[in-house]
């Protein structure tokens, strides 16, 4: 597995599992569409310090913060 923030732009992996211990956090990223199973594509780092980060989940995009994207593990697809 390995962290979201790790992929390359464009490239794509499947959610196995967030790695984050606060629940708020957890509820909004699962509002977002970030569920264990679904796939996501890194579409675009930020310019400063490469967040945040742009990505496709489902038909969504969604800028994703450092911390969220750290947590989120996937693999590689």
């Amino acid at each position: 597995m390995t962290p979201l923030h790790q992929l390359r732009r464009g490239e794509t992996g499947r959610i196995a599992t967030i790695n984050e211990d606060d629940d708020a956090l957890i509820a909004d990223l699962a509002d977002a569409g970030f569920h264990v199973g679904e796939v996501i594509e890194l579409l675009e780092r930020g310019a400063i310090g490469g967040t945040p980060l742009a990505v496709r989940v489902g038909r969504a995009i969604v800028a994703v913060r450092r911390r969220e994207a750290t947590a989120i593990m996937v693999e590689r697809t």
